[in-house]
């Protein structure tokens, strides 16, 4: 690990001798350390303010809780009590864990009450943790655990959003419905003409005056009649899907620059861009399906 301030002082001599214009980071801690040093006017991220909330996945929910009714039950484990309220509580519904801070999808569990091979996957079963686990944790190691967010696995329709913004106004999203797989980058997937999505982060960036590109992760809750978003993560930074982004939100990020160098920008249109099918295929997949039989 880097501290703080030995980044900043790497980049800057990059930046320097390369005559770098522009910086484009792609994991929540560069974009925070970045947006809020003396290269955040070169930085695509995220506003400051924005950067500072999405640090903290716990004060980051507690503020869509708030501000948006963002209707997730969610905890820090603290203490010994704090696993036996998950332990309680996972017998009763999904819950997942994960770090408070960094990537979400490193160190995440969901809790199930047991492993089932014949039908979990092998990337299922990584990120798997059981009841009968959690308590054998809790037993000999429950200082593993503490300092971990915890929050109910919500069921439904999972999206990635790459979302810009000026001053509380979107300017270009591009949201992403994630077909394939459960967690990780989108395989496979379909950007979508969803309102209801669009309605509910326009007001979000408005109640925050949020600007820059952010990515956000969220569910539409098949457990309800009305099929409610929630949010479950916001990143102040690009999504790993922006060449998808790039494709139906044409010039995205050089828009965004436009928009960081202060220039007026011209929100596009949700109803008039384009929308269909989205797939990633990585090399090793392309040289199987091409390999002579």
């Amino acid at each position: 690990l880097v501290d703080q301030s030995s980044y900043i002082i790497s980049i800057k001599k990059l930046v320097e001798s390369w005559e770098i214009d522009f910086i484009l980071p792609a994991s929540d801690m560069e974009a925070i350390y970045l947006k809020n040093s003396f290269l955040g006017e070169k930085t695509i991220s995220a506003d400051a303010e924005t950067c500072r909330l999405c640090k903290n996945k716990f004060e980051t929910l507690k503020m869509l809780k708030d501000k948006i009714k963002n209707n997730i039950n969610f905890f820090k484990i603290d203490t010994y009590n704090d696993i036996s309220k998950l332990i309680t509580l996972s017998k009763q519904k999904k819950y997942c864990i994960k770090p408070i801070q960094g990537r979400g999808g490193k160190g995440f569990y969901y809790i199930k009450k047991e492993r089932n091979f014949s039908k979990s996957s092998s990337e299922e079963s990584a990120h798997l943790l059981t009841i009968d686990e959690l308590v054998k944790i809790q037993k000999k190691q429950p200082n593993i655990l503490f300092g971990f967010l915890c929050m109910e696995y919500i069921e439904g329709k999972d999206y990635n959003i790459d979302l810009s913004a000026n001053k509380g106004e979107i300017l270009d999203i591009c949201i992403q419905r994630r077909d394939m797989p459960l967690h990780g980058p989108i395989t496979k997937g379909i950007v979508e003409k969803n309102y209801k999505i669009y309605k509910f982060l326009k007001n979000l960036v408005k109640t925050n005056q949020m600007s820059g590109v952010l990515n956000i992760e969220l569910i539409l809750d098949s457990s309800e009649i009305e099929s409610t978003p929630k949010i479950y993560e916001i990143n102040p930074r690009i999504s790993a899907a922006l060449s998808f982004t790039e494709i139906f939100c044409p010039s995205y990020i050089e828009r965004a620059i436009f928009a960081l160098q202060g220039k007026k920008i011209k929100p596009r249109e949700f109803s008039k861009q384009s929308f269909g099918k989205i797939k990633r295929i990585w090399g090793n997949q392309v040289l199987e399906e091409t390999k002579p039989n």
